[in-house]
């Protein structure tokens, strides 16, 4: 599979002109997570449960450093759903204007 999601991200960079691409070692996760954390209150969390920042209308955070803690394993899928659940959330919202 990382083969495969390698070789379309070659393929998307070829035709779209880039010429200074670099690859580095597959390793550990390198993901920021708890930076932006998700919680009610402002005084302890970043964004509410909508990953939208407190007292900040339209400023939304959607990726792993809205986690409140870390898992054990990669949090891909996690911030695929956070950023699936957020894209429908603003679809809502735009709908409704």
């Amino acid at each position: 599979m990382l083969d495969r999601c390698r070789e379309f991200s070659l393929k998307m960079y070829d035709s779209l002109g880039a010429t200074d691409v670099s690859e580095s070692e597959v390793t550990w996760s390198r993901h920021h997570q708890g930076t932006c954390r998700m919680g009610d209150n402002p005084k302890f969390s970043v964004v509410n449960s909508d990953l939208r920042i407190h007292e900040t209308p339209n400023l939304f955070i959607g990726g792993c450093e809205t986690f409140v803690t870390g898992g054990a394993m990669q949090p891909v899928m996690t911030i695929v759903a956070l950023a699936h659940r957020l894209a429908n959330h603003i679809l809502e919202r735009v709908k409704s204007v």
